[in-house]
């Protein structure tokens, strides 16, 4: 409270924001203004955007009211937030897209989901976090015309950056969420030239599936496994090579090979083909 003192009076109308109702009336949350005695938050200023994207909708704004006192709470609590704030993207997308500053609030709720995915100190919420960001990353994506591009570009410049530079502990969460990376570059590619986003992308791409090919050869070669239940019998094993042979280390090998490869012009749109071309985690995994 002594740090409010600091902000000047017609600021901190600006930055307080009063506990809306609906927050009184939650049990899950009654428990957490109880013990801290908060009546009121100071919101952080990245968030005003979401304000004023929705502020001609009355309903949403008061949605946006409850996002920003749970966000901006003293104890966060991200089991709530995750869910609340996926909910609101996805249900009031065309309101706050459509805004002139809808490039920056798309900006502002994928942040979020950063924000959830390094505080939430919870392996579950961890992927929660992640799974959430790159499906509404692919929600944005989807969204991509020609009215809106000029503007989509640079935000999801900026969120490949952000998803490269990952920790490598979250990076896994990211490499075999079933929102495959690969995915979302085939969609993109599908919006808009790629000249537009290699720069970012490419970078995020070959991290992914670098990580994949790495992870897999650290597990038992499937071709080592067969030969182990085969039990002499080369009917059993001939099939089962037929099935295995495109996921044993010896090809993931040749695909990591490949990779490296394409690595060297990461930058290039040329690149890009030949990465969507090498199998993703969830490939390897249904194979």
């Amino acid at each position: 409270m002594a740090s409010q003192n600091h902000i000047p009076s017609a600021d901190r109308m600006n930055l307080e924001s009063p506990i809306p109702q609906e927050i009184l009336d939650s049990d899950a949350l009654r428990s957490n203004l109880e013990e801290t005695a908060v009546d009121q938050v100071a919101v952080d200023p990245k968030y005003e955007v979401l304000r004023e994207a929705v502020k001609g909708y009355r309903g949403i704004l008061k949605a946006v009211e409850t996002l920003l006192f749970e966000l901006n709470h003293p104890f966060k609590n991200w089991e709530i937030i995750l869910p609340e704030m996926r909910s609101f993207a996805l249900k009031n997308f065309s309101s706050y897209a459509r805004h002139p500053r809808g490039p920056e609030a798309l900006a502002a709720i994928l942040e979020v989901f950063l924000d959830g995915l390094m505080e939430a100190n919870r392996p579950s919420l961890e992927a929660k976090a992640l799974d959430y960001l790159l499906g509404f990353l692919e929600k944005v994506i989807q969204e991509i015309n020609d009215g809106n591009r000029e503007g989509l570009l640079p935000v999801l410049d900026q969120i490949f950056r952000r998803l490269t530079a990952l920790p490598d502990r979250f990076f896994f969460l990211l490499s075999s969420s079933h929102v495959p990376v690969k995915r979302i570059a085939q969609t993109l590619l599908r919006k808009t030239p790629a000249d537009g986003f290699v720069s970012t992308l490419n970078p995020l791409l070959i991290r992914s599936l670098r990580t994949v090919f790495e992870y897999w050869l650290h597990e038992e070669d499937p071709l080592a496994w067969l030969t182990r239940i085969a039990d002499g019998s080369p009917r059993v094993r001939e099939k089962g090579e037929e099935i295995l042979r495109d996921i044993s280390h010896r090809r993931l090998r040749q695909y990591l090979q490949d990779l490296e490869e394409a690595s060297v012009r990461d930058g290039s749109a040329e690149t890009l083909p030949r990465l969507l071309d090498l199998p993703g985690y969830l490939e390897i995994v249904r194979a």
